[in-house]
């Protein structure tokens, strides 16, 4: 039987994990957790050949703002 550690789980998978449970921490409810792990899944695709612990908070204002320029966007959808 194959024993389940920190070390063998899948390092993508933990990430999420903490992602989600962090955003429980600070009261993110459900409906709109779904949405805080969609857009940071298209953070990640739009900076596909930076590792994570290489952003900074500009790349993330950066992208932001980018988006928030996206005419085809909804109000609600940003």
């Amino acid at each position: 039987m194959v024993s389940t550690t920190a070390s063998t789980i899948d390092p993508v998978k933990r990430f999420w994990d903490k992602f989600i449970n962090s955003h429980i921490k600070q009261g993110v409810k459900e409906p709109a957790l779904r949405w805080y792990v969609r857009r940071a899944e298209l953070y990640l695709k739009a900076h596909p050949d930076k590792k994570l612990a290489q952003h900074t908070a500009a790349d993330i204002n950066a992208y932001l703002e980018a988006l928030g320029r996206n005419s085809d966007l909804k109000d609600w959808q940003f």
